[in-house]
């Protein structure tokens, strides 16, 4: 199997700019052979009438060792500075629209334009095969879900590469090419400056400066947003960012976090290169803890009455998820210094005081208390006051 390839026809598609890193390409439609390998079925089917003796009768099953596997239809790619990282769906179907039940593996094929010259036609560019890809084993590259990721990081700035891949069954036999993609690297990409994290109650508000003004080296460049990552470690980079579309502003609010988490964030700048996203060099990590500081709020409706064992106070019990419970408080004539009564949250909406002194007047108040780490206490509530008459 020859490793050079020309592709045939004029009309073969090209994928223009590649995917922001987040939104993946969707999954393959189950009638997609009626685009690609629609040709190819049509010419096949054709054979088979013309080579029928009879237009009654029933022609004979396709033979398996002539079904081939639909061609990938959604190749893309994320340029970074590491590596062009090319995206497809693994196909499920054969080209007759049988299930595909004996995929062996993917052959991902290579042009490398050379430098200054101007773009050409797909069909005349002669395509070197670059790397063979296990679908059971597929080491280095990546199989996760029905997608399919590998790295060609044998990339330089400032050029173009053209990429299609081609599925193959145990058989041998070879799908259609895929759709074909173009990259322009970018020839130099600065990372965006200063990014910092403020921590809310299970959010982070990242804002950053934009990057120092990248060298463009003759080639026209867009910018067109941000990508942030964030990690639980800080040697971690995760294969996709939070934003599932770049970021086109300097901040950005990462919500749904846990609560005195540690986490990493870098951020980076996508820019247009020549029609090609191109996903500069990461910032420095920033880490940020998310933590709750938000304190519930006043208890509301304390009274307080004198019965035998002392005097005892009740209050409306408070809505919070996160409440952890009360804490009272205690003055005493004369000058009412509130004191508090207990150290530990009292969970129960309601308190005896035992020790109370006849002929005395005492003034409560109350606060609430979450179940933070560092728990928040909300402001005061009405006092109530009340007199301890002397004895008789």
């Amino acid at each position: 199997m020859s490793n050079l390839i020309r592709i045939p026809g004029p009309n073969q598609s090209v994928v223009r700019e590649g995917f922001p890193g987040a939104a993946f390409p969707p999954d393959p439609p189950v009638s997609f052979f009626r685009d690609q390998g629609a040709l190819f079925l049509a010419f096949f089917f054709s054979l088979l009438i013309l080579s029928s003796p009879s237009c009654g009768k029933k022609t004979a099953p396709i033979p398996p060792d002539l079904i081939i596997p639909q061609p990938v239809f959604d190749l893309n790619f994320l340029s970074r500075p590491e590596a062009v990282f090319l995206v497809w769906s693994i196909p499920e179907r054969n080209a007759d629209g049988s299930p595909l039940k004996d995929l062996k593996g993917f052959q991902v094929y290579r042009h490398l334009e050379a430098p200054g010259s101007a773009p050409v036609e797909v069909g005349s560019l002669i395509f070197e095969k670059l790397t063979t890809i296990d679908y059971e084993f597929p080491n280095p590259a990546r199989a996760e879900g029905k997608k399919i990721t590998c790295a060609d990081q044998n990339v330089s700035p400032g050029q173009r590469y053209y990429y299609f891949v081609r599925s193959y069954n145990r058989r041998g036999y070879q799908s259609p090419p895929s759709n074909i993609i173009r990259v322009s690297r970018a020839p130099a990409l600065a990372p965006p400056r200063d990014l910092s994290g403020s921590p809310g109650d299970r959010w982070v508000q990242l804002e950053w400066q934009p990057p120092e003004t990248s060298a463009s080296g003759g080639s026209e460049i867009v910018l067109v947003g941000y990508n942030l990552y964030r990690s639980g470690e800080k040697d971690s980079i995760p294969f996709l960012p939070v934003n599932p579309e770049p970021i086109t502003r300097t901040a950005y609010a990462d919500l749904g976090l846990e609560n005195n988490r540690t986490y990493y964030y870098r951020v980076a700048v996508l820019e247009k290169v020549n029609g090609s996203l191109n996903e500069g060099p990461l910032s420095v990590p920033v880490p940020a803890v998310p933590e709750d500081r938000i304190p519930p709020l006043p208890p509301q409706g304390l009274t307080a009455v004198l019965t035998p064992s002392g005097v005892e106070l009740h209050w409306e019990p408070g809505a919070e998820t996160d409440l952890a419970g009360y804490l009272v408080y205690r003055g005493k004539e004369p000058g009412y210094r509130m004191e508090i009564l207990a150290p530990s949250p009292v969970r129960e909406n309601s308190y005896l005081d035992r020790n109370v002194n006849r002929g005395k007047s005492y003034r409560y108040h109350l606060t609430a208390v979450d179940t933070a780490p560092v728990r928040n206490e909300s402001g005061a509530s009405e006092p109530a006051t009340i007199r301890v008459p002397p004895a008789r």
